[in-house]
């Protein structure tokens, strides 16, 4: 299995059909993956950040379209890159921390228009914007300490899920650290938060909703792993522990 190949959730595989003839529209165009990057995060990343900042229905409603077509842009962009060889350190390196990037100026510009308005859920913005943070940290060390992401397929890890029958704590914690599940997936993730909060007029309230979730993530996170250094010696009962002892990169 490719380590690179990315993981497919449902929106994802619909919109793979057509990003390889995109892509190679652009390669013969001479546009390269760094280029395609940056465009997209300056045009429809900041873009959305700033039709949020205006808070207004029909802004969010474009900002939604902006987050879709960057979405879009991106996985063309990983063709380009991948099917073409035309990969370089820079589009990787932007391509992994671009969405990180604009998940958080979009929480600070959301943060910005509830206090200009004073909505009762003002501080709110702030607790996401904390949540997101630490999670992005987490799950930088997940990717240096066991070779984890969020994006990839994680063959490893899957793998060892099925030759050892997981305890139901181990379930848990692998659904939290990289969801399969639709749930998992959707309340763990800003981009359906946003969605729902534009279409339905309720940002604030998707936004609680996502501070929730990512602080419940990334503190659940962090108490396994505290529990996972402290005490693998002796509790090995967890399978979730068993594949991190696994997985963990012994020279790094």
């Amino acid at each position: 299995m490719d380590k690179n190949k990315i993981e497919l959730h449902s929106p994802t595989k619909i919109l793979r059909k057509y990003t390889f003839l995109f892509a190679k529209v652009l390669r013969d165009l001479r546009i390269s993956p760094d280029a395609l990057i940056a465009g997209r995060l300056l045009i429809f990343g900041l873009g959305s950040a700033y039709l949020f900042y205006i808070g207004t229905y029909v802004s969010n409603m474009l900002a939604v379209l902006f987050l879709f077509t960057n979405f879009f842009l991106g996985l063309i962009g990983e063709d380009l890159a991948r099917n073409f060889n035309l990969k370089t350190k820079l589009s990787e390196f932007l391509d992994a921390n671009s969405h990180y990037f604009i998940n958080s100026i979009i929480i600070i510009s959301i943060t910005i228009y509830m206090f200009q308005v004073e909505h009762p859920l003002r501080f709110i913005g702030l607790f996401a914007f904390f949540g997101h943070s630490f999670s992005v940290k987490i799950f930088t060390f997940l990717k240096s300490t066991f070779l984890i992401s969020v994006i990839s397929e994680n063959a490893k890890m899957e793998k060892f899920f099925l030759q050892n029958k997981p305890d139901l704590i181990s379930m848990l914690l692998k659904e939290l650290m990289i969801p399969k599940n639709f749930v998992f997936f959707l309340f763990s993730s800003i981009r359906y938060h946003l969605i729902l909060g534009a279409l339905l007029g309720i940002m604030p309230i998707m936004i609680l909703l996502y501070a929730i979730m990512i602080n419940f993530q990334w503190l659940t996170l962090v108490v396994a792993l505290i529990y996972y250094y402290k005490f693998y010696n002796t509790e090995k009962r967890i399978i979730f522990f068993k594949a991190l002892k696994a997985l963990e990169v012994k020279d790094k």
